[in-house]
């Protein structure tokens, strides 16, 4: 029975450093990773032309890159080729598929940190019973608030598992369920299907019951 006692003792702890231990490995992997690609774009030749190598300055140089292109895309002419390129991609199957998934991530993070959603929120959709996370905005004014009966609220209802797609609804204010959870942790959850529940629900909702099975 003791025997039975210390080795579930070993196991457990050796379980809990090791979920410890696991993810700072693979973190720092992966950021050293991003490093060393990255810092490999454009470190050598600026090394080249200043005469000395110095690290992370290819880092910087790709930072400048970014931001540049950011500029040249936001004119007329720079999304028209944008455009004419994304069009060239589409037509080439694997490339095409590589290339949304990775836009409509970097997209869904971008869409994360916009201020215009004030807070995350649940209502119950397409019907009674059956609720969805959403995005309110604001609260209606003008035509679309002379027209109800109600004080509603705009709310953005993202797709799963592009949120950068959804739908607009407007619901009554006091049938609107304000969430704790952030944007971000929202987006977890959409993005996931579900899958993923952000560990701060599940201390603050203490009613909380895992599956047995999991």
């Amino acid at each position: 029975m003791k025997e039975h006692f210390f080795l579930r003792y070993i196991r457990n702890k050796f379980i809990a450093g090791l979920v410890t231990f696991v993810p700072f490995v693979i973190t720092f992997w992966v950021l050293k990773g991003v490093f060393n690609f990255v810092d490999g774009l454009l470190g050598p030749e600026v090394s080249r032309f200043i005469g000395r190598q110095i690290p992370g300055v290819g880092i910087v140089a790709t930072i400048v890159l970014v931001f540049i292109l950011g500029v040249l895309t936001t004119n007329f002419i720079g999304r028209s080729l944008l455009h004419l390129g994304e069009r060239i991609i589409a037509k080439i199957p694997f490339i095409k598929t590589l290339y949304d998934s990775v836009k409509q991530l970097i997209t869904a993070i971008a869409v994360s940190r916009r201020k215009e959603f004030q807070n995350v929120v649940l209502i119950e959709y397409p019907r009674r019973g059956a609720y969805v996370i959403g995005f309110s905005t604001k609260e209606c004014t003008g035509e679309l608030q002379q027209e109800t009966e109600q004080t509603v609220v705009s709310i953005f209802v993202p797709s799963t598992p592009n949120p950068t797609t959804g739908m607009l609804v407007f619901v009554p204010k006091e049938d609107v369920i304000k969430l704790a959870m952030s944007v971000e942790e929202a987006m977890k959850v959409i993005i996931s299907g579900g899958i993923v529940i952000p560990p701060t629900q599940l201390r603050r909702n203490p009613n909380y019951l895992p599956d047995e099975k999991s």
